[in-house]
């Protein structure tokens, strides 16, 4: 029985018993304790200059976001003192147009 041949459609009961078979008399044992500690034991150890070049980016990342608020409430503030008092009435201005006689009943 090889395994390219196995299809859904073509698989019997039979066929499939023989796969469990196959699959269940192959036993993989845990790995041993020593395995693990020395993988643990050869990673690398993060260091002090990672961490502290982790908080200068996060330093930096924030003090950019900071700049940007302010930026932009400058923005907001300078561009409420650059507009005319009557800029509501500007743009509302639409509405005392006359335009036309109402056919509305």
């Amino acid at each position: 029985m090889t395994l390219d041949k196995l299809t859904p459609e073509k698989m019997t009961l039979d066929e499939e018993a023989q796969l469990d078979a196959l699959l269940a008399s192959h036993a993989i044992e845990p790995p041993s304790r020593a395995l693990f500690e020395s993988i643990i034991a050869s990673a690398p150890q993060p260091s002090i200059g990672r961490q502290l070049l982790a908080w200068l980016n996060f330093r930096v990342a924030s003090i950019g976001l900071a700049t940007a608020m302010a930026g932009a409430l400058c923005v907001s503030i300078w561009t409420t003192l650059l507009l005319p008092d009557n800029a509501d009435e500007l743009a509302n201005s639409a509405e005392s147009v006359d335009f036309g006689q109402d056919w509305i009943g």
